[in-house]
């Protein structure tokens, strides 16, 4: 059993550690995600020092150890996402739900995981909301997407504390949790979530795709979430050829198409 002043110990080291991630985070507060206008970004870095947008302050996405910025291409999963009141500090969704068929590695998964972490930390709008994410069929990877979240900021805030779980993390009050396929059941009855991303949806068996129908039906009828779903195409019979067909979600995501040749 811990004594009385190793728990204080503790608590204060605890206590400490929020400050400063209050602290640290305070730093992305108002900014955009990206600055589009090539010559305005310049202007902005070199004015605020670096600190222009979210993307400059925790690090640009790496590809091989290299840095490299935001595509033209990936303004077009932006542009769907968002509003043009870029600065307002209601950020609002223009279509409540995406659907995107992406080429394999594209980056839309990276792309994804920043622009959540990015509403998390630009206003305090998700404050004590959840965000969910459907990754894979096994816990373990749902934690290496839990990892990959955490590591979008391991360059610039080393030593911030997420509150990390096995598969859960708390970005700036907002709890983020990813489900592995097998744990589909376990969404149910949660309130107060503002986002669903499902990644590589139309990977899952074809039994997970049914189940996965039901959950994100019950969302709509019960809550506000957002839902974001991104996949390669993988099956002719799979969820992603229902929902093109029309046979599946009528009307109910708009529909990108990110083409490999984007990436080129």
């Amino acid at each position: 059993m811990a004594l009385p002043y190793q728990r204080h110990q503790k608590l204060r080291q605890l206590a400490e550690k929020q400050q400063k991630s209050n602290q640290s985070w305070s730093k992305l507060q108002d900014k955009p995600f990206w600055i589009w206008d090539k010559s305005e970004h310049i202007k902005q870095f070199k004015l605020t020092n670096g600190n222009c947008c979210f993307n400059h302050i925790v690090g640009l996405p790496l590809n091989d150890g290299k840095e490299y910025p935001l595509f033209d291409y990936e303004k077009l999963l932006y542009d769907s996402l968002m509003s043009e009141a870029e600065f307002s500090s209601a950020y609002s969704f223009k279509n409540k739900h995406l659907w995107i068929k992406k080429a394999r590695g594209i980056g839309a998964t990276e792309l994804m995981l920043r622009y959540l972490a990015w509403k998390c930390l630009s206003t305090t709008d998700l404050a004590g909301q959840s965000i969910f994410i459907i990754s894979g069929t096994r816990e373990d990877f749902a934690n290496n997407l839990k990892i990959r979240l955490e590591e979008l900021f391991e360059r610039k805030y080393s030593g911030i504390d997420f509150r990390s779980k096995y598969t859960e993390l708390v970005l700036n009050k907002t709890w983020l949790k990813i489900f592995p396929t097998k744990a589909l059941k376990s969404l149910t009855g949660y309130t107060d979530v503002s986002y669903i991303f499902i990644d590589e949806a139309d990977f899952f068996e074809l039994g997970e795709q049914k189940e996965l129908g039901y959950v994100i039906k019950s969302y709509e009828e019960k809550s506000n979430a957002k839902i974001i779903m991104a996949s390669t195409p993988n099956r002719p019979d799979g969820l992603y050829a229902q929902i093109e067909s029309g046979e599946a979600f009528k009307e109910f995501f708009k529909q990108i198409q990110l083409h490999y040749t984007l990436g080129l």
